[in-house]
């Protein structure tokens, strides 16, 4: 007997979480455990992500021969997706040990292994688990190309993605559709970045340029993503002087920016950072990109450089006692820093953006 959704009686029972219910249905109709509803999900994927430890048990128990599993048509994967999703570390268990050897590989609609998602959930033993069953998990991609430790930097995953190095350190050098690793992907969050900057070796890997050539510094910096750059910059394993597919340094990137009207003192800060970094630590400077001026920057972005450079100086100071002051500690002015937005956020930025206006108005 099954409803509108092709749920039957077991499928409610689990859902409910009446284990006493399940079990007694499963007496009375031993094969109903595999019965899938309209979303393809049969009460063996319910208990598990309920974590119903006997239920699992007493479905697994009956012997039967599973179908084979069409992808496309299951968006949450497999039982051992949702124990996984669920956190039920003695139900994964179950599963690997009473299930057909070849559970571990199915991937939900996605391509997703159970690794992603214990990834994604931040769950070590989990990862640890799945891993030491099966190590090649590692670099197994989804139909996005990221694997398990992109997924976990993605997410913000620090304990996970450690865990997954420590199994399979070659994880690293994955790379997605655009051509990125883990250290690409978390740019956009400076925790994640240092993070896995503590637990990533190989130089290689961190100036590593993804499909059009951009190390994470590039990317860092042409997204404008402050603490995440200055992070970068502050590890030596971390090359400042690579040119990526158009012939840019991380500097040239954010001048970029700054000739197209965005004179936005974080920008600026970023900018001579950048240059700093570049003359202390590239030996051939002439075969890198020209060094703009400021007021070459101010006339790209059709303004007066009457007043650059008091501006300049103005900017320079502001933004190195406002990084000396938050740098490492929580609130608005890191968060912020941390997010890379612009001056129409930041009450400093906009401060400086009138004063140099009004200076230039009237230089």
């Amino acid at each position: 007997m099954m409803n509108s959704e092709c749920n039957t009686p077991l499928h409610e029972a689990v859902k409910q979480r009446r284990s006493a219910v399940a079990l007694r249905l499963l007496e009375v109709e031993p094969n109903c455990g595999h019965t899938p509803n309209v979303d393809m999900q049969t009460p063996l994927h319910i208990a598990a992500r309920e974590g119903l430890t006997d239920v699992v048990e007493k479905i697994l128990d009956i012997p039967w021969v599973p179908e084979k599993f069409v992808a496309t048509a299951n968006v949450r994967g497999t039982a051992l997706h949702q124990a996984v999703l669920g956190g039920h570390t003695r139900v994964v268990e179950i599963l690997l040990i009473r299930t057909a050897p070849d559970l571990i590989d199915i991937t939900d609609s996605a391509g997703s292994t159970a690794l992603h998602y214990a990834a994604q959930k931040n769950d070590t033993r989990m990862v640890s688990m799945l891993l030491d069953l099966k190590p090649e998990l590692a670099s197994r991609p989804n139909d996005r190309q990221q694997s398990a430790l992109h997924v976990a930097a993605v997410n913000g995953s620090i304990a996970a993605a450690t865990e997954i190095l420590q199994h399979s350190p070659d994880a690293a050098e994955s790379k997605d559709k655009d051509g990125r690793n883990a250290v690409h992907v978390a740019v956009s969050n400076v925790d994640t970045l240092r993070g896995l900057l503590k637990v990533i070796g190989p130089a290689e890997v961190i100036n590593q340029g993804d499909s059009a050539g951009n190390t994470p510094l590039h990317l860092a910096a042409k997204m404008a993503h402050v603490q995440s750059t200055l992070t970068l910059l502050k590890d030596p394993r971390v090359n400042p002087c690579l040119l990526n597919r158009d012939g840019h340094t991380a500097r040239s990137l954010v001048e970029e920016r700054l000739a197209v009207g965005e004179m936005d003192a974080y920008v600026v800060y970023l900018w001579e950072k950048l240059k700093k970094q570049e003359e202390s630590r590239c030996k051939n400077l002439q075969h890198l990109p020209p060094v703009a001026t400021y007021q070459s920057l101010r006339r790209r972005s059709h303004r007066s450089a009457g007043s650059g450079n008091a501006c300049l100086a103005m900017i320079v100071s502001l933004m190195t006692s406002v990084y000396q002051e938050v740098a490492g500690v929580p609130g608005d002015h890191h968060r912020r820093l941390h997010s890379g937005r612009r001056d129409t956020h930041i009450r400093e930025g906009g401060f400086l953006h009138t004063v140099c206006s009004e200076d230039t108005a009237t230089g």
